[in-house]
């Protein structure tokens, strides 16, 4: 998907940064809602306690879906406007 951004925005590294930084925020969404205790139950995520082991599940619950109404407001916020153009962002954001 990164390689994707960075062809959408025509190898611009320092225009494609927040859309991948967007795309961080939605990966590790996807990391803590795959540990919770009725998918896997993993107590550990690379050797420290998941999420949910730290916190609970409905702190992480709560975690996993404000990442993703972050990741989206980061890509409008962050984006600069005159290195890509806003149907390219719009276009980004649906896809």
């Amino acid at each position: 998907m990164c390689i994707a951004v960075y062809e959408l925005v025509d190898g611009d590294c320092f225009a494609a940064f927040p859309i991948v930084c967007a795309l961080e925020m939605v990966l590790v969404a996807s990391l803590v809602h795959d540990d919770f205790s009725y998918f896997d139950a993993a107590p550990l995520y690379r050797s420290l306690p998941s999420t949910h082991a730290c916190f609970n599940n409905d702190m992480a619950i709560l975690a996993d879906d404000a990442l993703f109404p972050i990741a989206f407001s980061h890509i409008i916020a962050s984006t600069l406007g005159d290195l890509i153009p806003s149907t390219t962002i719009l276009h980004a954001l649906v896809d």
